[in-house]
Order: C-alpha cells, then sequence, then structure tokens
C-alpha cells in the first residue's frame, strides 16, 4: 500500500493539508445475487472535497492481480466514496478491493492533495435466502457530539427477517478503549449490543469514528453503519434577536424568514418538519413548517426558508406566536464533518405591518457581457457580472446562474452555481469567475439568459428578482488581432495557452480501447489525463500548480510557463508502430521508455 502526502503548504490557505481519515469493516459476507451498496466513510479536518478511486500499479498503490476493479460486479459512483455491488454477475469466492481516499480543494480540482489506501475483502457465498435479510435499523451516517471523561453508551440494533436464523455478532470497528457488550434478542427479530466508551479529555477538538455490521449466525452481513463522535462537541442553539421572525414585529407578507443559530450550521436533508407555529392564547398547533412549504438553505449560522407562498392566510395581524424550532433539521460544522443536531428552541414574534416592494432589475448594459454594442466582450474575459438597479445578494438556493444562447436562440450551456467562483456581491452588483469550459468564438453574437430569483433585494419584502436576456457581441483577446490558434505539437497532440492556465488534448485513437487516461501525467504524476469527449484525453493546470515552471528571455521580455506531458510507452499498442510518434523505439524496446511533450 502507498500512500501519498504532500508537505507543502497548500495553495489556498497557506497550511500543511490534513489527508482524510477512514474508519470501515475490513470483511463483507454477502450472498449471490444481491445487491450491495458500501458507503466509504471518511473524515477531513480541512471539509476539503473527497472522492475514492481504484487504486493503481502504475502509480504503485497495489500489486497485481489486486489492482484496479476487482470484478464488474465493483462500480464507484462517480465523485463520491460510495461502491455498488452486484453480486448478480459474480462468481462464489473472494475478491480483494483495493481504494484510494483522495481530498481536493474543490470538487474541480484535478490535483489530490493526498491518497490514502483503504483495503477490505468481500465474500460471495451461495444462498438461497431472501436479499437484505439482516437489517441494520440505525440511521447510516451520525454525528454525536461526547463530553469528555464521561460514560457514552450507545445502543446498536437490528433486525432479522427469519427468525429462525438470529444475529449472533455486530462486528465494529471503535476507538481505543471502546467495549462492547454481548448481543441481546429483544423480540420479533429485533436484536441490539451496547457501545461503552470513556473519552480522554486530551482527544477534545477531535473526530472519532466507529463502525458495526450485524452479523448473522449463517455468517451473512447487514449494512454498515458508522457514526462520527465529536469530543467536546456543541450542539447548536437558536438565537431569538437575531432572527426573523424573531422578538421584533414581523411582516405577514414576508417570504423568507431567517432561523440564526449560535454557530455555523449546516442543512439536514433527512428530515421533513422543520418548525411549528404554536397560537399562544390557546396553546394551539396553527401551522407546521416542512419541506414541502419552503426551499431550504444555509447562510453560515442563518437558515433561510423561503416559503413558497407567504403565511397571509394562515396568520392572523396583531397577534402573538411561537414559532417552535424543532431539533434535528440543522447541524452544527464546527467539525467540519461532524454534524451535530441543534437543540429545540422557541422563537416569539408578534405580526403587524404589511409591506410591498420593488422587484430587482437587471441593468444590461452596465453588466458583464454587456447590451451595449460599444462593449463587446472578450473572448479571454473571465470575469463576469450582473449589475442590477437595486442592491441586491445572491440567494443562497439557487442553482442556475445564466444560460449562453447562440444567435438563433439555441441552447449552448448552463452556468450554474457550482461551476462558477464568485468573487464579490457588492451593493448592486453580482461578480464571478466564469468556468474555464466555457468557450466562446471571437466575432459573434451570443445571448444570455438571466433566470428568474436569483437575487434579492435588500428591502422588507426581499422581493426576488425577475428574468431578463440581452444579446452581446464577443470580441478578439488582442486589440485588432485574431485569438492565437492552438500550438500543434504534432498532429496528436495539442495545447490551449490562457492568462492564468493551460489545457492539453491528446486525441485516443492511437491508444488501447481500455486506455486509462490516468497513466498520462504531468510533471507532478498526481496531475494526470481525464476523458475530455470520444475523440480526446484531456490534462490541465493553472500556472502556479503541477509543478509548472517559469522561465524568462535573456531581455526579461517574455515569460514562459513549462510542463511536460509524459506518456508511458506501455499506453501504446505493441503489435505496430505508431507512425505519429516518431521518437517512440520499437516495440521490443518500449519496456524501458516513455514519450514526453513539452
Amino acid at each position: 500500500m502507498l500512500t501519498k502526502v504532500d508537505l507543502t503548504p497548500r495553495p489556498d490557505n497557506q497550511q500543511l493539508n490534513s489527508s482524510p481519515m477512514t474508519s470501515s469493516l475490513p470483511l463483507l459476507r454477502i450472498q449471490r445475487g444481491c445487491d450491495f451498496i458500501v458507503d466509504i466513510p471518511y473524515y477531513d479536518k480541512d471539509g476539503d472535497h473527497v472522492k475514492c478511486r481504484w487504486a493503481k500499479a502504475l502509480k504503485n498503490e497495489c500489486t497485481p492481480p489486486n489492482c484496479g476493479r476487482a470484478h464488474q460486479m465493483f462500480t464507484i459512483k462517480d465523485g463520491s466514496c460510495m461502491i455498488h455491488i452486484d453480486s448478480e454477475v459474480a462468481d462464489i469466492g473472494w475478491y480483494a478491493v483495493a481504494v484510494m481516499i483522495e481530498d481536493f480543494i474543490t470538487p474541480f480540482s484535478s490535483q489530490a492533495l493526498s491518497a490514502v489506501p483503504f483495503h477490505f475483502l468481500v465474500r460471495v457465498d451461495p444462498g438461497e435466502r431472501r436479499c437484505n435479510d439482516v437489517n441494520n435499523t440505525d440511521p447510516v451516517n451520525r454525528c454525536l457530539a461526547v463530553p469528555p471523561g464521561e460514560l457514552f453508551v450507545y445502543k446498536a440494533t437490528a433486525t432479522v427477517m427469519n427468525l429462525d436464523i438470529p444475529i449472533v455478532n455486530f462486528a465494529s470497528t471503535s476507538p481505543r478503549g471502546m467495549e462492547k457488550s454481548g448481543v441481546t434478542s429483544e423480540g420479533g427479530g429485533l436484536y441490539s449490543a451496547e457501545f461503552n466508551w470513556v473519552p480522554s479529555p486530551k482527544l477534545v477538538g477531535t473526530v472519532e469514528t466507529f463502525c458495526y455490521s450485524p452479523f448473522d449466525s449463517e455468517r451473512f452481513s447487514g449494512n454498515e453503519v458508522c457514526i462520527d463522535l465529536a469530543i467536546g462537541g456543541v450542539r447548536p442553539f437558536p438565537q431569538t434577536n437575531e432572527s426573523i421572525p424573531g422578538s421584533e414585529t414581523f411582516s405577514l407578507s414576508e417570504s423568507v424568514w431567517q432561523i440564526a443559530f449560535d454557530q455555523e450550521v449546516t442543512f439536514n436533508p433527512n428530515v421533513t418538519v422543520l418548525a411549528t407555529i404554536i397560537d399562544t392564547s390557546n396553546e394551539k398547533v396553527v401551522f407546521n413548517v416542512t419541506t414541502g412549504d419552503v426551499n431550504a438553505d444555509v447562510e453560515f449560522n442563518i437558515l433561510v426558508l423561503t416559503f413558497w407562498e407567504p403565511l397571509v392566510n394562515i396568520l392572523e395581524e396583531n397577534h402573538v406566536y411561537e414559532l417552535e424550532v424543532l431539533a434535528r433539521y440543522c447541524q452544527g460544522i464546527d467539525y467540519v464533518c461532524c454534524h451535530l443536531q441543534a437543540h429545540h428552541g422557541h422563537l416569539t414574534h408578534v405580526t403587524v405591518i404589511l409591506y410591498t416592494g420593488v422587484q430587482p432589475f437587471p441593468d444590461s448594459a452596465r453588466s458583464v457581457p454587456s447590451s451595449s454594442p460599444d462593449n463587446a466582450l472578450s473572448v479571454l474575459d473571465f470575469y463576469w457580472n450582473i449589475t442590477f438597479y437595486h442592491p441586491v445578494y445572491l440567494r443562497p438556493n439557487i442553482s442556475l446562474i445564466a444560460q449562453i444562447l447562440d444567435s438563433d436562440g439555441i441552447y449552448l450551456y448552463n452556468i450554474t452555481k457550482d461551476d462558477v467562483t464568485l468573487t464579490a456581491s457588492d451593493s448592486n452588483v453580482i461578480s464571478f469567475l466564469t468556468p474555464q469550459w466555457l468557450y466562446l468564438e471571437e466575432g459573434t453574437e451570443y445571448e444570455i439568459r438571466i433566470p428568474a430569483g436569483i437575487a434579492v433585494n435588500n428591502e422588507h419584502c426581499h422581493m426576488q428578482s425577475v428574468e431578463d436576456s440581452w444579446k452581446f457581441n464577443t470580441t478578439s483577446m488582442f486589440i485588432g488581432g485574431r485569438r492565437p490558434p492552438p500550438t500543434i505539437l504534432d498532429p496528436k497532440v495539442s495545447v490551449l495557452c490562457f492568462p492564468t492556465f493551460m489545457e492539453i488534448f491528446i486525441a485516443r485513437d492511437q491508444f488501447g480501447l481500455e486506455m486509462d487516461p490516468a497513466v498520462i501525467t504531468l510533471d507532478d504524476e498526481y496531475c494526470y489525463g481525464m476523458e475530455h469527449n470520444d475523440t480526446h484525453f484531456r490534462l490541465g493546470t493553472t500556472y502556479g500548480q503541477c509543478d509548472t515552471k517559469t522561465l524568462m528571455n535573456k531581455d526579461d521580455s517574455r515569460v514562459s510557463m513549462v510542463n511536460h506531458v509524459t506518456i508511458p510507452s506501455r499506453a501504446f499498442p505493441d503489435e505496430s508502430f505508431n507512425p505519429y510518434f516518431p521518437l517512440l523505439p520499437p516495440p521490443q524496446l518500449r519496456d524501458q521508455s516513455q514519450l514526453q511533450y513539452t
């Protein structure tokens, strides 16, 4: 097993990176013909985006044949650490699964900060039982606050469908010192076991993980449950004075509510009832606020609830109500990946005033791209903004920011909140850095469409912005010139150089059908190739990453950014010489060689 850790400071905060950690059972036993999900637990102290991939022999991460995808029954869901096992296509026997857990600064980063190995065994046995005969009744992923120096008791439960085959063990991986009781039958196919632990005060501020899975007398297992234990963690409390509605008077026409907490929180997507409104005159429940009534999102320590319709037909004016904020729908994130459920809280408010407002409208002439014919957009202007006539802020719960269409109104691109880097939201301007994949031709007319509701004004009613669209033109990145064509290294390789990054495209028809683009690397071997389309692989890097070097010519009049693309010789078919790469030696000499481009 090979672990890679980069001890240089991270580029985003100049701090040392903390690699993801995992704790999971090393053995899984399933019945042939049953589907199974393995959701590998992980904890990343930096809050990085974590993904899993198969270990690769080419990177010396494992030893064949226990490398890569062990069998076609195993599939990793893209961008996650969830492995789907379809044992219908498996043979009876043992399978070794080798996975690498990587952390990235953003979901779109191509360079992993570190790679941590995780290996486990899967045993596929014959059987004619029902699938999912052993069921773990506990929530799959939880986080609990544990006081240091005090006894922590956790009761695990599971059920069996066949009462003649009991649960005999709760196999577990746990923190040092945690003790487990024997299995107790509680009747009706329900079984339980208790875990006891007294965490040391030295562990305050850390997160410990323990996982367990029930096994029956025939040694088949149920789904695994993993729990994060935040040592010394504190559950979030609602803050009345900072909430809307809170202790101040409140408008019936207000459609945006804000529930403030005493720490940063995130929304728990597994709940439906968020709050209860109680009439204080008779203590009766007037309305239950559910996820079907609102769109819920979080801004730091504030849960924003946007009602589809204001409660003007439910609540009365000049009346006192109590808002009971229910536990479980908000979770603290002071331990990054460990989410502690919020406490119950009570917010009392009075409704007395009705407000009206004006919907924000985009100012197309002052936006970038602009509708003004005198302000054509440079094809390499990556800094865009949407300017409004009124002060606004970006709604936290939106996804689509803009759509790009050609001059005939044919859709080209969706630009979402996840695609861009927001650089500012100041007064009436929302600015962002466009994604690198957005490509526009120079000297061309396009249309940009801004959907309704991406922004909200700062007035009492928080009116949502209206839909708008306008045409804009593009120009060359150089005045009086045209955009330089890609640099062609040979008929199969081309490079695009931008002000802040470069992209390399390599034709894939010269490689075998099962070619893994990850074997193609830059100078930093953890910056590797990926699928681009049906005809090309792609690599890319910003100029400060992937060991990119900066070179100056003798009179300091030109700066060059240099990196190398390395293609191992084993990537090419051995049966014939490749005419597109004259530097490539004959097949019998390729084992000791590799191809490089600069």
